[in-house]
């Protein structure tokens, strides 16, 4: 699973503050409902959703550079509400 979050485009290189939200949710089983083909489309809609809805969480990380016990919790309450939302 690891393997195919990691793949991403030479042409749009993804931010570190986004891959520290993507391997955080893989790395937590977050994405093992999903099949690996669906895990591409997954993996963008995921940072769509936290670009749209939670932009306060992805400047967070990129300001401090590290995820506190309180930033965890916010992460762990968006990442359980998007997977809830996917079908």
């Amino acid at each position: 699973m690891v393997i195919v979050i990691l793949k991403e485009s030479d042409l749009a290189p993804m931010s570190f503050e986004k891959q520290v939200l993507v391997l955080y949710a893989a790395l937590n089983d977050c994405f093992d409902k999903f099949k690996p083909e669906e895990i591409q489309k997954i993996e963008a809609k995921f940072i769509e959703y936290f670009e749209n809805l939670h932009k306060d969480i992805i400047d967070e990380i990129k300001e401090k550079k590290q995820i506190s016990d309180e930033l965890e919790a916010k992460v762990k309450k968006v990442i359980s509400s998007f997977i809830e939302n996917q079908k």
